[in-house]
């Protein structure tokens, strides 16, 4: 059970990390699509960035329980668990790296993205195969996972005047702005 429900994960990283890429730029690509943009950056914010990780990650979670048939009780709140665990990953590395270093970099970037998927397939894997309890909590999982989209809709469309919604881009001509 537990090799294969591995090599799932192991999959399941590789497919995330390469739609997580592949969604970083769709938005553009798609002349701003809006359907696009709800899953997909819409600018260069941390915030919207976290739906690199969120929405493939989930993507996967659906094709995931469909090939396994849901064998794994506590499968979908486990991957919900993980998915947040992987983007507060992101949150923490960048800022502790950006506030050190004082800028960002694109391979920085990358690779802080590449460990959060990581550590959500990790956690994801650690938690199912040391459940002991055989609880059934998948009306919990998906109603968080509905609600984390709607967060991230409603987020999209309704930018709160706080850093972590903000554009570096836009911090910065501010910031010349202010200099002038």
């Amino acid at each position: 059970m537990h090799k294969s429900f591995e090599q799932y994960e192991l999959i399941g990283f590789f497919a995330v990390v390469v739609l997580g890429i592949a969604f970083h730029s769709l938005y553009e690509l798609t002349s701003e699509s809006i359907i696009v943009g709800l899953i997909c950056p819409i600018n260069e914010s941390i915030w919207e960035h976290l739906k690199l990780l969120f929405y493939p990650y989930l993507i996967y979670l659906i094709f995931e329980i469909y090939t396994t048939k849901n064998t794994y009780s506590q499968l979908i709140i486990y991957k919900f668990y993980s998915v947040c665990l992987g983007m507060l990953t992101i949150l923490i590395l960048h800022y502790t790296y950006s506030g050190i270093i004082g800028k960002t970099y694109i391979i920085a970037d990358i690779s802080t993205f590449i460990i959060s998927v990581a550590v959500s397939f990790f956690t994801s894997y650690y938690l199912i195969i040391h459940d002991t309890e055989n609880k059934q909590t998948t009306k919990l999982g998906i109603l968080l996972f509905i609600i984390m989209s709607l967060v991230f809709t409603f987020f999209t469309f309704y930018q709160p005047d706080l850093p972590l919604f903000e554009a570096p881009n836009k911090l910065s001509i501010i910031s010349l702005l202010t200099l002038i």
